[in-house]
């Protein structure tokens, strides 16, 4: 605004004093020159009125002003133009400047001969020396050997072909080596020739590093990928391996169950003939001992093959349920009656506890019998006489059917409570010792009533006594036929 406001003053001046001197001329003209200079250039003035010859004036005047202001105002406009020309290149030329001193990369511009022109901030730093001191010189004069002799190298070959080349280049900046990615191209003049080369050189040694550990990282999980999958070709071979085994297992204790048990019936059978008498008086009262020993050790047998056999076939999958609507009071019952007489023999109480209203449970009868029967006999086994197991059973919709198992006998240690749930495993204890077995009645148990898709759970404390929870799903719950109404039959 102030450069136009000048201008204009200027014009305005320029103006003023170009119509004055020319209407001083005609006013000398007029009066004086005319009459000097007229006869010599042989110019004789016509008699005009006065009138006409002021008009004549004035006309002049104005014309010969318009005629010197329209130069003066283009050379003016041609002169503020340039002007803002100049300031627009010095402003361009500041923010290039800005970008190329801050740029993160180095950049540079060398001659055709390979001196240094122009360097930025961080091109000082990469050399580790002055703009002052780098500007004029060649790369061998800056940096060591090996990067000087790639960098002319590099240099040659964008002059030769007149193209932008990359390239990667390693340094040493402050006693740490950097990788640079290095792009090089050429500036030409007018006519095309290449005066000069300029060059970016950006850090890419994080980078670099990032790939080298993309790399080793690769070939790591190349590596665990390879052995894993070799693990799960072992791991197939090992579960075919274990199935075979698996199934000759099933098969020899199939074989077995039907060679000892046609023994054992026999060897049962004519001991209880033997152990009753059945067919007359055997003479000696040792031979009744000695029957009653054969009687009871067969059947420990039998039981014991019994036993091995339901846990083979449950492993194996090979165990199906026979599902049935159960009475749970009856066939509570019924259990009882079974050991009954073992806990009389043992001076041990029996208590039983049943909800009222508990409904019926859909259930394998046999199995969930045996079930109940191992945990009562065991309660027995394990707890001295004067000692009481009880029994109690109940219903909620969220635990489903309940089933508890408590006595006050010798109780298991929590760290043993897993030995006690693994086949073949027993508590090393006194009253544990006094009282032989297989370790298979808790591990039966327990995988019996998880075929039954519930849960068993112990809580046990050593010399106060052990309970166990049985858990069956709610959907085994059957709204008996024999508790309905008979508006709720019709539906």
């Amino acid at each position: 605004m102030r450069g136009r406001k000048i201008g204009k003053t200027a014009i305005l001046r320029l103006a003023g004093l170009s119509l004055f001197g020319i209407f001083s001329i005609s006013v000398a003209w007029e009066y004086g020159l005319e009459q000097l200079v007229g006869p010599l250039l042989g110019i004789e003035g016509e008699k005009e009125s006065l009138r006409d010859h002021w008009e004549y004036v004035v006309t002049s005047t104005v014309l010969a002003g318009v005629a010197l202001i329209l130069p003066t105002m283009a050379l003016l406009r041609g002169s503020r133009e340039r002007a803002q020309v100049v300031e627009r290149l010095r402003e361009s030329e500041q923010r290039l400047r800005g970008i190329v001193e801050n740029s993160p990369a180095g950049i540079s511009l060398k001659d055709a001969d390979g001196r240094y022109l122009m360097v930025n901030g961080q091109f000082e730093k990469l050399a580790g020396l002055s703009r002052d001191d780098i500007k004029g010189k060649k790369s061998d004069k800056i940096f060591p050997e090996d990067f000087a002799r790639s960098g002319v190298d590099h240099d040659r070959e964008v002059l030769r072909s007149g193209q932008a080349s990359t390239r990667e280049e390693s340094l040493d900046v402050a006693g740490r080596a950097h990788s640079f990615l290095t792009v090089k191209f050429p500036i030409t003049d007018a006519g095309g020739k290449v005066v000069a080369i300029g060059a970016i050189h950006t850090d890419i040694t994080e980078r670099k590093r990032v790939e080298e550990q993309t790399l080793r990282s690769n070939a790591r999980l190349e590596q665990e990928a390879l052995e894993l999958e070799e693990t799960m070709e072992y791991l197939a071979h090992a579960r075919d391996q274990a199935e075979a085994a698996d199934r000759a297992k099933s098969e020899f204790l199939a074989m077995m169950s039907h060679e000892l048990r046609t023994p054992l019936n026999a060897v049962i059978g004519f001991s209880e003939i033997m152990k009753t008498e059945a067919l007359g008086p055997i003479g000696s009262a040792r031979y009744r001992e000695f029957a009653d020993d054969i009687h009871a050790s067969g059947q420990h047998l039998l039981d014991l093959i019994n036993d091995i056999l339901d846990l083979s076939k449950i492993e194996s999958g090979k165990s199906r349920l026979c599902e049935e609507e159960i009475e749970i009071v009856k066939l509570v019952d019924s259990v009882v009656t079974l050991v009954r007489e073992s806990a009389r023999e043992n001076a041990i109480e029996i208590e039983l506890d049943h909800a009222a209203d508990l409904p019926d449970m859909l259930a394998d009868r046999r199995k969930l019998k045996q079930i109940l029967a191992n945990l009562l006999s065991n309660g027995i086994k394990f707890t001295p006489a004067g000692g009481k197991v009880s029994l109690r059973s109940w219903f909620d919709a969220d635990s489903g059917h309940v089933f508890q198992v408590a006595d006050t006998g010798i109780g298991i240690a929590l760290e043993d409570i897993p030995k006690a749930l693994a086949p073949f495993q027993q508590i090393d204890s006194k009253l544990s010792r006094e009282h032989a077995g297989t370790g298979l009645g808790l591990p039966l148990t327990k995988a019996l009533v998880e075929l039954h898709g519930g849960t068993l759970d112990i809580q046990s404390e050593v010399g106060v006594g052990t309970t166990v929870t049985l858990r069956f799903p709610p959907n085994r719950m059957i709204e008996s036929m024999r508790i309905r109404s008979p508006a709720s039959r019709s539906d």
